[in-house]
C-alpha cells in the first residue's frame, strides 16, 4: 500500500482530476474540514504549455490559499492579451482602477501545478488527504 493511503476507504469527497479545477475543489474541501480523495492519471510534473490567468483570477487564488505562492514564483504580468478578431491584431487591456493597471499572469504550468497540487495536503495538516494515481491501483 502506499505511504498515506492507509485508509481510504471512506472519503468525504472524491475528486478525479488534478488540474488547477481539480485541485480547487479539493483545496475548498480541505478547507471545510472534509476528507478528500483527489485521483489523478498522470503523475506531475506534466508537461503543458504555460497558463495565461486572467487579473479575475486573484481573489479565487487568495481564497484558496495560493496567492503568496503565485505572486512568489515570479511569474510574468501582463496588461491584456493581443486578439484578433478581423484583419489587424489588437492590444485589449483588461482594465484598470485607482491602484493602476490589472495584471493577469502567465504562468508556466508545471510551476503553477506545484504550487495548487500541493495546497491541499498543507491544508490538511495530518487530517486524511490524499492524492493518488490512478495507475498506481
Amino acid at each position: 500500500m502506499e505511504p498515506g493511503l492507509e485508509d481510504v476507504s471512506n472519503p468525504d469527497v472524491i475528486v478525479v482530476g488534478g488540474g488547477p479545477a481539480g485541485c480547487a475543489a479539493a483545496i475548498r474541501c480541505a478547507q471545510f474540514g472534509l476528507k478528500v480523495i483527489l485521483i489523478e492519471s498522470k503523475p506531475f510534473p506534466r508537461t503543458h504549455p504555460g497558463e495565461t490567468l486572467h487579473p479575475g483570477v486573484e481573489p479565487l487564488l487568495k481564497q484558496l490559499g495560493v496567492l503568496e505562492p503565485v505572486l512568489a514564483a515570479g511569474f510574468l504580468r501582463h496588461q491584456g492579451n493581443w486578439v484578433q478578431w478581423s484583419a489587424e491584431s489588437e492590444f485589449v487591456p483588461f482594465g484598470e482602477d485607482d491602484s493602476g493597471a490589472w495584471l493577469g499572469f502567465q504562468a508556466w504550468r508545471a510551476d503553477f501545478d506545484a504550487i495548487v497540487n500541493t495546497t491541499p495536503i498543507a491544508i490538511a495538516d495530518g487530517e486524511p488527504f490524499w492524492n493518488a494515481y490512478l495507475n498506481q491501483w
